[in-house]
């Protein structure tokens, strides 16, 4: 019989637009055309999966996601918020989505962090231009990720936190399978599969392949899922909690 686990309190989560919520819009102001409005922003604050899924279990959502946010800014701002929620007293359950590969940030001035969701992106500064064109590769991508999932392991199970991780696109496996086949990763491939991050998380299986395994849902013209989506990945993660883990009532 498994151990029960402490109580959560809260829900920690963090990702990309996806998590975020983006293109979620109320449908009662039609005549605003701005996401970032007040009533389209509190809307999206209120029906993204991260809110849906922790009022299910009657406990508050803190929500670190930024639409266009890549793996390194997912690490670094979720080490930040988990810290801070538990210096505050709380216990969250943290859940991660982890975004493309391929994104990145870079420090600006005033101590904050630019994220680059690709090398389509308008007006990329030369720094960014560089990075995509010459020294950045899938091996190196891939070798940066699995770095960031063992930092992540090893920062929750130090402070007896439970959490579940997935990736949004499907990807980011494929290139990740890819990639692994070289012998150079085997060390940090072994630590892997020891502390079961591949077999416990959801990494194979990505939130948009799930959604495609299901009908009616809709998507905004950016291709990010809209309430049905939201409801599905809800749903998903709800069942992933209550299967692997025993919370103490």
């Amino acid at each position: 019989m498994r151990t029960p686990t402490k109580q959560f309190d809260c829900i920690y989560t963090n990702g990309c637009s996806w998590t975020y919520g983006s293109e979620l819009r109320n449908p009662e102001y039609p005549q605003v055309v701005s996401d970032f409005e007040s009533v389209h922003d509190l809307y999206r604050q209120q029906y993204n999966w991260p809110h849906l899924l922790a009022t299910g279990f009657n406990v508050p959502v803190y929500n670190g996601s930024l639409a266009g946010g890549g793996n390194d800014r997912i690490l670094r701002t979720t080490i930040q918020g988990v810290n801070q929620l538990v210096q505050q007293g709380a216990r969250p359950f943290v859940i991660i989505a982890w975004s493309q590969l391929h994104r990145f940030e870079l420090p600006e001035s005033g101590g904050n962090w630019r994220p680059f969701a690709g090398p389509g992106e308008n007006n990329l500064p030369t720094a960014a231009k560089e990075i995509y064109g010459r020294w950045s590769s899938d091996h190196s991508d891939v070798e940066q990720w699995i770095v960031q999932m063992i930092c992540l392991d090893a920062f929750l199970k130090n402070l007896g936190l439970d959490y579940l991780a997935t990736t949004v696109f499907s990807k980011s496996y494929r290139i990740f399978e890819q990639m692994t086949i070289d012998q150079y990763f085997a060390p940090n491939l072994n630590y892997l599969k020891n502390q079961k991050i591949l077999k416990s998380h959801l990494l194979h299986y990505s939130l948009e392949s799930y959604l495609k395994q299901h009908e009616g849902v809709v998507y905004g013209p950016g291709g990010h899922p809209l309430e049905r989506g939201q409801e599905l990945i809800k749903d998903y993660f709800r069942q992933h909690m209550l299967s692997q883990f025993q919370f103490q009532r």
